[in-house]
């Protein structure tokens, strides 16, 4: 997977962390933040001034590559799990076929067996606990992809009790993507009304501990 050269930065914290610096030394921090993501490190030594913001901020812009990455590997997991399960499935398919065509000597016999494979199919598809290639997420995975898209209208745990207690589901029919229903709520497609905005689960996470940034 390549490097990851995008990161996060929440302006009420840039703020609060650099307004005693000049528009110049703004600057020198955000291009020691830039080269600390590229390189691993700033190219030149940090200057004193901003060494505190810089300290800060490089460690919250670290914490979230950490949790990128495990999103990541998770979903990496996840669809080599569903392919698996798919190839499975086929040769499943394929041997049950091959059984049925067996069986067409005895017609009693194969008509019980197809019944009961129809059965079992049903049942098998009603218990099914995979939402198309992306497993049911947990309430960490929301937060996460909340704070990656920068939404600010999602409540995360409203969102993950409200459809847990759904089990997911959206009547009878199971959700195949539920980042799109989150996307939804983003934008108003859904009744939200009753929900809290997301609040300090955005914020970075020292400050959050602090009360934020006044």
């Amino acid at each position: 997977m390549d490097k990851k050269k995008s990161f996060i930065i929440f302006a009420p914290e840039f703020l609060a962390l650099s307004n005693h610096l000049t528009i110049k030394q703004r600057g020198e921090l955000m291009t020691a933040l830039c080269e600390m993501v590229l390189y691993g490190e700033p190219v030149r030594p940090v200057p004193q001034y901003i060494a505190k913001a810089y300290n800060f901020m490089a460690e919250s812009i670290s914490e979230n590559f950490k949790k990128y990455n495990e999103v990541c590997e998770k979903r990496k997991a996840i669809a080599t799990k569903a392919a698996s399960k798919r190839r499975a499935n086929a040769e499943q398919k394929k041997n049950s076929s091959q059984t049925i065509a067996n069986l067409n000597d005895n017609e009693n016999e194969n008509n019980n067996d197809i019944k009961n494979k129809n059965e079992n199919g049903k049942k098998e598809k009603i218990n099914k606990k995979e939402i198309g290639t992306l497993a049911v997420p947990t309430l960490e995975d929301v937060k996460i992809y909340c704070a990656i898209r920068g939404f600010s209208n999602v409540d995360p745990q409203a969102f993950y009790d409200y459809y847990e207690a759904k089990n997911w589901c959206v009547g009878n029919i199971p959700i195949r993507d539920w980042q799109a229903k989150i996307i939804k709520w983003e934008n108003g497609g859904e009744n939200t009304s009753s929900f809290a905005s997301i609040g300090d689960c955005l914020r970075l996470p020292k400050l959050a501990q602090q009360g934020g940034a006044q």
